[in-house]
Formats: structure tokens, C-alpha cells, sequence
């Protein structure tokens, strides 16, 4: 009996690469006696199985085998992997089984190919017999071959009629009438040997000129020639060894895995190692070595189950991608590769024009040079810059970048002309850091007399300021409040002792009054009254008072920020340090009104006079209006 064997492998597995351990499928049909030459086989669902994978082999022991023992021992004359949720698989007629003893094995795989071979399952293919009456039609068509054979031997051309077609006494399981390819000696109705058997149907001619056979035709223009209406038919019954390995030019079917090859290769691109199960080749030293893969053109490699590669150096890695063009590469799970030195390396990825990359989850990399490297982004233009922080290349991050048009000329010359982030800021020449960051000169012009040429608008709460104007290291200059005011640079203070200090009388609360300033914008410190700092605008304001007390180890010592001179902001008490000067510091904030007036006050109890320490990085306080 031949042995058939098809390895066809359907994977549809998803995006994701890991996942749980397929769990064991159970066989269910065929079992026993009674199944017929092509049996439908059917399985019970195996958990978190994306994939299945059947294989038949020809039982040789009367004792079960498990799959292990069995592989060792014999080939399957039937392979399939079936793709998604399928539960049962009919093979086709080109792959039914003949009569004899059979056992099969199912296992569920997991997104890796993995999984757990069942118990084999035995049943028995029961004999087609066949009737001896020949049919007309192949008779006839014997009759007119054997007339053609007799003209061409009365031609003096007998010697290129090579065969003989002869009816023979077997039919197959359609009834249709086998012939014989009969050469010297071969008896007529034996039975016909593998690869000497045809179906005749209607009219059948054919000639032998020069080591060149025609098919329906005399005029005979290549090594096989056929002229026919119904087209040209090549099956396989899924055995058999590779016809021809090594370098080489050829077009070639390889029935064992289903597989086409046509055109040339330099090694070993075509031998058995390198085919996958239902690939097809063509061109140039290509190489289809992944299940379901297609590669074409030259020097392209389809590496990945359902992969494609087509054009000239191209690699397609891994589950569904597709790379085409020049010396691109796909190697993204679904991922696409297009153009000249694209690289498409995020899963579902898009990567096209030049020398782009797409390298994270979904997203998509167009035009020259360009770089997509964080979940869903886009970007299109040439030689946009990196982000600031690197992007998460599989979960949306608010913070990443969701759209890019770089605009920059070289490699070390990178810019973007406009960056969108995933919470919705947009940048123009920069990374946003605002709803709406502009990087250079913004221009809005009114339409017409009647237009207004920009409008800001507040909140039904405002509460910061409509407008700002900043310096480049970020110092607000001017602003507009949620009234209308407008106010240019913050008032802040800084006033300190010039070099004596001042002195602190025991058990008095003494106001600190300050004779010196490092800068005072708004006018804020009052010469005329040096203990007191007068807030120019109503708002929050922070505070910080320093004080360095003379060495004395007796008593406490205490600080007071005080607005009016009689409201208390912030106090704060310490024991005195022993040995050593004392040093105070306290720091608040307030909301005060335009008018309001802070003083720092001192109170210590040693027992004598102390002296609070001189010069600006002694004691000192500061102050500063808060935006």
C-alpha cells in the first residue's frame, strides 16, 4: 500500500507569544471497523489550544503504541495541522487512505507548538472493489491512441511512440477505468506500478519527438508540452521523497509538504530542511522555510509561519509578517515591512520609505529615517529626534508620543516639526510640555478690521493667571490675572544685616530690621520702615526667615513671622545650642493683600543681650510672590 503523507501546518496563533500549556485533545471519530478511505477525524477541544496537529500512521502491532513509541518505529502517512477552533479535519481525495489498519494521535499546541500527544486511536479502512466492465469512453479512446501508434509506425516513425496505453481491469473508488502505461514485456490488465498509472477521460493523444513528449499536440515546443481546454492537473498523495535537492535551476512540486518551487538557487535554499509545510518559492536563491510562507524575488527569506518576503534581501521572521521591497525585515509579530531598509520589529508594526523603524506595539514609522519606538506612534517626515524619556513600546503611556513629524536633515541633525503626546498636548518645534507648546515666533493676524486678532479665554473659575510671559529660564516677566491685571516680574525679596548684625535684647521681642538688600522687585522692603516687607499685589506668598543667634548655651530662643505686627503666620521655639552659635529657621506661607506688611521677630532669654549675626548668608529673610 503507498504511504501518504501531507504536512500542510495552518497556525492561528495570535499576536501575543506566550501563553498557557495546551491541555490534551481526546480522539473521537474514526475508531473500530468500517471507516472509509477518507474519514472524517474529529477531537474534543483541548484548552488553550490555538492550534491542532493529527497525524495517521499504518498500525504494526497488534499492542497500543504511544505517539513517542510509534514515531520511532514508523513515518505517518498523514500530517495536518488544522488551524483555529477547527475540531475535525476531512481530507482531501488526493490524500485519501487505502485499505488496511490505521491508529491516529491528536495534540493541542500552544502558542509556542507545543503539546500533549493523546492515545492512539485504531481503525480499519475496509477494501474498495471494482468492476471489470470498461468504459466506453476509455476504450475509445485506447482505440484511436493505438491508431495514431500504427500511422506513426507506417510512417517509418514508429520509435517515437515510448508507451503503449492499455485499458486495464482496476478502477477507483468514482469507478473510473485505470490504464496501463505498458512498455515490452508488461503484460496488459496487471496491475499499473506507482507512477505508471493515468486517467484516461475523452480523447487522449501523445507523442515522443526528440526526447520531447506532447500532450494533445504534434507540435511539440519544449521538453513537456500539453494543449488542452481543461488545464494542466498535478496531485499528490502527501509521500514521497524531495525530487531534487542542491543548487540548481527548476520548477518543482514537492508533494510531502505541499510545497512549490520555481526559478534558481545557489545551495541549499531548496533542499527538504529548508521547504515549510505548504510554501511556496520563486525566483532567486529564495528561501520559504516557515509554514504557509511565500517568498519571491531574490535572496528573500520567509522565515516565519504565514510569512511573506518579496523583492531583493528581504526577511520575514516570525507569525504573519510581510516584508517587501529591499533589504527590509519584518520580524514583529503581524508586523509589515515596505520600502528600502525598513525595519518593522513592534507587534502589528508598520515600517515604510527608508531606513525607518517601527519598533513599538501598533505603531507605524513612514518617510526617511524616521523612528517609531512607543506604543501606537506614528511618525511620518525624515530624521525625527528620540523623546526625552524613552516611550513604553507596549502600554499606553499618557506622557509618550502619539504623532511625529520630524523634519530634521541628518542623523546628527534631528527636529520635529510637531509633536502630539497621548494625553492630548501638542507641541510645535519642541516637545510639549502645555496643551498647545510653541517653540519660535507665533503669529496671529486678524482676518479683517471687525476680527480680533487672538482670544485667551478663562475658565467659569479662574483662578491662575489668562496669560504669561516667561524668560528662557522659565521666570515669569509678566502675566494677566483672571481680572484683566497686568502684572511684569513677580515682586520677590531677599534683605539681610550688612555686616554687624543687629542686637537682641533678653526676654524682649525684638522686629529684626534689616538693613541691606541682594534685590527687591516691587518694593517690597521699606527703607523707611526696615523691619517691615509691604506685598505690592494681593496673592500667596512664600516666606523664610534665617536667624544666627551668639553663642550661648542658656535659655530658648524663638522666631515670629508676623503680618501687621500683630497676626502671627509662623512661630517657631528651640532650647539654645551649647557651644555653638544658634542658628533658626523658619518658613511659611500666605495669602496676603496688596498692603499687607510681614516682619520677622526675635526673642531669647540668656540672660544678656545677644547679637543676631551679620552679612547676606547669615541672617537674612526672604520672600516671594507665588504664581
Amino acid at each position: 500500500m503507498n504511504k501518504i503523507l501531507t504536512g500542510l501546518i495552518l497556525v492561528i496563533s495570535a499576536v501575543a507569544c506566550i501563553g498557557s500549556a495546551a491541555a490534551a485533545a481526546v480522539p473521537v471519530s474514526p475508531s473500530g471497523s468500517g471507516a472509509t478511505t477518507c474519514p472524517t477525524f474529529s477531537w474534543g477541544a483541548a484548552e488553550n489550544s490555538p492550534a491542532y496537529r493529527l497525524e495517521v500512521y499504518e498500525q504494526i502491532t497488534t499492542g497500543a503504541l504511544t505517539h513517542e513509541q510509534m514515531q520511532t518505529m514508523a513515518s505517518p502517512v498523514l500530517a495536518r495541522e488544522i488551524p483555529a477552533s477547527a475540531l475535525s479535519w476531512t481530507p482531501s481525495s488526493g490524500q485519501c487512505l487505502g485499505d488496511g489498519q490505521y491508529v491516529w494521535y491528536v495534540k493541542g499546541l500552544d502558542a509556542e507548538g507545543n503539546g500533549t500527544w493523546s492515545e492512539g486511536a485504531a481503525f480499519r479502512v475496509e477494501p474498495v472493489l471494482s468492476s471489470a466492465a470498461f468504459d466506453e469512453r476509455v476504450a475509445a479512446a485506447v482505440e484511436k491512441y493505438v491508431a495514431r501508434q500504427q500511422a506513426l509506425a507506417a510512417a517509418g516513425q514508429a520509435g517515437n511512440a515510448i508507451y503503449q496505453i492499455v485499458p486495464s481491469n482496476i478502477t477507483d473508488e468514482a469507478g473510473r477505468q485505470k490504464a496501463a502505461a505498458q512498455l515490452p514485456g508488461i503484460t496488459p490488465n496487471a496491475v499499473p506500478t506507482t507512477g505508471a498509472s493515468i486517467y484516461l477521460e475523452g480523447d487522449v493523444s501523445m507523442a515522443k519527438t526528440g526526447g520531447r513528449v506532447g500532450i494533445g499536440t504534434d507540435a511539440i515546443g519544449a521538453g513537456l508540452h500539453v494543449t488542452s481546454n481543461e488545464g494542466v492537473l498535478f496531485e499528490g498523495a502527501g509521500g514521497g521523497a524531495i525530487p531534487k535537492e542542491g543548487a540548481g535551476a527548476r520548477m518543482m512540486w514537492y508533494p510531502k509538504k505541499e510545497a512549490f518551487r520555481a526559478g534558481y538557487v545557489s545551495a541549499s535554499e531548496w533542499d527538504d530542511a529548508n521547504i515549510g509545510y505548504g510554501s511556496t518559492a520563486m525566483g532567486g536563491s529564495t528561501t520559504a522555510s516557515g509554514t504557509v510562507s511565500t517568498a519571491m524575488g531574490y535572496s528573500t527569506t520567509a522565515s516565519g509561519s504565514q510569512s511573506t518576503a518579496m523583492g531583493v534581501g528581504t526577511t520575514a521572521s516570525v507569525l504573519g509578517c510581510t516584508a517587501m521591497g529591499g533589504s527590509t525585515t519584518a520580524s514583529g509579530f503581524y508586523s509589515t515591512s515596505m520600502g528600502y531598509a525598513t525595519t518593522a520589529s513592534g507587534a502589528a508594526s508598520t515600517a515604510m520609505g527608508n531606513s525607518t523603524t517601527a519598533s513599538g506595539q501598533f505603531s507605524t514609522a513612514t518617510g526617511s529615517f524616521t523612528t517609531a519606538a512607543s506604543f501606537a506612534e506614528t511618525v511620518m517626515g525624515q530624521y525625527n529626534t528620540p523623546p526625552p524619556v524613552p516611550g513604553n513600546a507596549v502600554t499606553w503611556v499618557a506622557e509618550d508620543r502619539l504623532f511625529v513629524i520630524g523634519n530634521g536633515t541628518a542623523d546628527n541633525a534631528r527636529s520635529n516639526a510637531m509633536v502630539v503626546l497621548k494625553n492630548g498636548n501638542v507641541g510645535i518645534g519642541g516637545s510639549p510640555s502645555v496643551k498647545l507648546d510653541v517653540s519660535g515666533t507665533v503669529k496671529a493676524a486678524a482676518g479683517g478690521a471687525a476680527d480680533t486678532g487672538m482670544i485667551v479665554q478663562g475658565a467659569a473659575s479662574q483662578t491662575a493667571s489668562l496669560q504669561e510671559w516667561q524668560d528662557s529660564a522659565g521666570t515669569v516677566l509678566a502675566s494677566i490675572s483672571p481680572s484683566g491685571i497686568f502684572t511684569t516680574n513677580a515682586p520677590k525679596v531677599r534683605a539681610y544685616f550688612s555686616s554687624a548684625g543687629t542686637s537682641i535684647v533678653n526676654n524682649t521681642t525684638t522686629a529684626m530690621n534689616f538693613d541691606a538688600e541682594a534685590y527687591d522687585i516691587g518694593n517690597i522692603h521699606d527703607n523707611a520702615n526696615p523691619s517691615r516687607f509691604t506685598v505690592p499685589v494681593t496673592g500667596y506668598y512664600r516666606m523664610s526667615a534665617i536667624v544666627w543667634f551668639q553663642t550661648n548655651s542658656t535659655g530658648f530662643r524663638q522666631l515670629y513671622l508676623k503680618r501687621g505686627g500683630t497676626v502671627n503666620l509662623a512661630s517657631a521655639l528651640i532650647p539654645a545650642v551649647n557651644g555653638a552659635n544658634t542658628m533658626m529657621v523658619i518658613t511659611t506661607a500666605a495669602y496676603l493683600s496688596a498692603g499687607d506688611y510681614v516682619e520677622v521677630y526675635a526673642l531669647q532669654n540668656s540672660g544678656g543681650d545677644l547679637t543676631a549675626g551679620g552679612g547676606s548668608d547669615a541672617t537674612h529673610f526672604t520672600m516671594e510672590y507665588i504664581p
